[in-house]
């Protein structure tokens, strides 16, 4: 005789289902809450990544502020559970300083940094204080006179890009400062383009025909050799060991050093104290 089940009473492998069941479904809601979660948090990362770099752009054609600090914008939220956010221009040095700089912070409502940049404005060796250059253009035996004088660290230790090389001078820099100490000549049919500041830590050698087209600033810790068939049309030329303008070479800008400056005869070199103008590049971020 079969024995009668009671009602309601569940056999144990129906319980064991049931809770294998439960565990899924909170694992799969666990998991879908996570990945929407994730979906929030890469749309926030996007939009104060967008307001940031829009805000770059903005700043990137306007003047710096005369007046250290840092100036707090007002807050921002993008929706009604997202955290807000605010962004923070800050400006480092004094007018008269060679390099200052302009850094933006996102930061959360907290306090903590979100992302940063930065960008720079650099002006000339030899018109700290408001000197005034020579109508020449030329201006050489900074060291005798206890001028023109730049502590190359003032350009090694901040964020930059890295100099030149043949390859990436196929594309037209775009207000960049570069920094280097590698072994560098630059020559052949290379054309530069656009507009940059080339800080170089050791001599350099322009071999014809290269040539610079742009609004370009190269300072050398070293010598800087412009040789036979190069073209600069717009350029600050500063060295502190000694600049050379050989036979067939021809330069329109400004020559600054710190040692002798020597320009053959058969050289061409035409003033214009346009580059004496400070110049601020991009952003870094």
């Amino acid at each position: 005789m079969d024995r009668k089940r009671s009602p309601g009473m569940l056999t144990p492998l129906l319980l064991a289902g049931l809770v294998l069941l439960g565990s899924f479904s909170w694992a799969f809601l666990r998991t879908a809450a996570q990945s929407l979660k994730t979906q929030q948090l890469q749309q926030e990362a996007r939009q104060w990544a967008i307001l940031g770099k829009s805000l770059a752009r903005i700043r990137e054609g306007e003047p710096f502020f005369t007046v250290s600090g840092e100036r707090k914008l007002p807050g921002i939220s993008f929706g009604p559970q997202s955290p807000e956010v605010f962004l923070t221009l800050e400006t480092k040095g004094k007018e008269k300083d060679l390099l200052r700089q302009e850094r933006l912070q996102l930061r959360h409502a907290s306090g903590e940094p979100l992302m940063q940049g930065s960008r720079y404005e650099i002006s000339m060796p030899g018109t700290e204080e408001g000197r005034s250059f020579p109508e020449t253009g030329i201006w050489s035996n900074g060291w005798a006179d206890h001028v023109l004088y730049v502590k190359e660290t003032v350009f090694s230790r901040v964020r930059s890009w890295p100099l030149p090389d043949a390859r990436r001078m196929e594309m037209p820099l775009t207000g960049q400062l570069c920094y280097g100490k590698e072994r560098l000549r630059w020559g052949g049919k290379s054309i530069l383009r656009g507009r940059a500041v080339l800080v170089h830590g050791r001599d350099l050698d322009l071999e014809g025909p290269f040539a610079a087209e742009g609004d370009f600033r190269i300072l050398v810790f070293g010598k800087l050799r412009v040789g036979s068939g190069v073209r600069l049309d717009k350029a600050y030329l500063y060295a502190t060991g000694g600049i050379t303008l050989e036979e067939g070479a021809a330069v329109q800008g400004i020559l600054a050093c710190r040692r002798d400056i020597q320009i053959h005869e058969k050289a061409l070199f035409q003033p214009d104290p346009s580059v004496l103008e400070p110049f601020c590049t991009r952003y870094v971020f």
